[in-house]
């Protein structure tokens, strides 16, 4: 079994989606926290754990098909979790 990690993954939205997507995601209790980068810009950040990984690129995916969001990710950052 890989070792576990934090993981945070930015991603670029429409601005006028950046509510929604944060009150969805918040919505699954424990699975990550949203941080809002730059509203105007549309960029935000998810924190998560390796634990959840799939379940917020489900969540993530869902959002898009289900709702016709443009949700584009930028980037993925891994940190060892210290346990």
């Amino acid at each position: 079994m890989d070792e576990p990690y934090e993981l945070v993954i930015r991603y670029v939205v429409d601005k006028s989606n950046v509510n929604i997507i944060n009150a969805i995601i918040e919505g699954y209790e424990e699975v990550a926290i949203v941080r809002v980068v730059d509203k105007n810009q549309g960029i935000m950040e998810l924190y998560t754990s390796s634990y959840y990984e799939e379940d917020v690129d489900s969540i993530i995916n869902a959002i898009r098909e289900e709702y016709g969001v443009m949700i584009r990710e930028l980037e993925r950052f891994k940190y060892p979790l210290d346990l």
